[in-house]
């Protein structure tokens, strides 16, 4: 199945606008958090994922799916992954204190 130059464009426009929103996303999140005095890794894991899965949605294509989104799927999973094994060791470390 050939590919048009037209798809092929869009789908490098997409990919670039995507780099774009996460990129500017990180280093708004960071500068923030310095601001606020709470830069810690797992604040900033969080909000990177919620940055990630809002450019995720943005940059969305209606009819196509290319390659590197799918591979984004993957990544997504890994991230969804780490804020679980955060969150499950913030409540042990809640759970610890309290008991």
């Amino acid at each position: 199945m050939a590919v048009s130059r037209t798809t092929k464009h869009m789908t490098i426009r997409r990919r670039v606008q995507y780099v774009q929103i996460v990129t500017l996303w990180l280093l708004s999140s960071v500068l923030l958090l310095v601001v606020l005095d709470s830069l810690m890794i797992d604040v900033l894991i969080v909000v990177a994922l919620i940055g990630v899965l809002l450019a995720a949605e943005a940059t969305a294509p209606v009819y196509i799916t290319p390659r590197w989104r799918k591979k984004l799927k993957t990544v997504i999973s890994l991230g969804i992954l780490l804020f679980g094994i955060l969150a499950a060791y913030r409540l042990v470390t809640i759970l610890i204190v309290v008991i």
